[in-house]
């Protein structure tokens, strides 16, 4: 029950950031679609997080396309906040609500995770992520 809480608490904050970011389509102003590139999409990783060297963040829009592939396998390693590798079972059986930011290589393959806690300051710079 406790990952479905935690992937309902990742839905909402997803939707929160996109829902902030709708376009206006009766306005006829083509200018705005300038506005959503891929920097747009890109998390905001919480100050002094462990950040995988040579891999790609992956942006929230690259991520749910990858989770959208029928062939996507959640089998990569996780590394925690300071960078240890942790097993995918303490993440799923932690009570706290966590995120999984993905990295992926050159080719586009999803090679690490690195999961943090969602804090106070996370959930402010995802409701303010314009």
């Amino acid at each position: 029950m406790c990952v479905m809480k935690q992937l309902f608490f990742t839905l909402v904050v997803t939707m929160i950031g996109f829902s902030s970011c709708g376009l206006d389509s009766n306005s006829g102003n083509n200018d705005s679609n300038l506005r959503f590139t891929p920097e747009h999409f890109r998390i905001p990783l919480p100050t002094g997080i462990y950040v995988p060297k040579g891999l790609h963040q992956m942006n929230m829009k690259e991520m749910i396309q990858a989770k959208e592939k029928t062939d996507f396998k959640f089998d990569m390693p996780i590394k925690d906040f300071n960078g240890n590798l942790i097993t995918q079972d303490s993440v799923m059986k932690s009570i706290k609500p966590y995120f999984i930011q993905l990295y992926s290589n050159d080719s586009g393959r999803i090679v690490e995770g690195v999961a943090f806690f969602i804090t106070r300051d996370f959930q402010k710079a995802i409701v303010e992520w314009k």
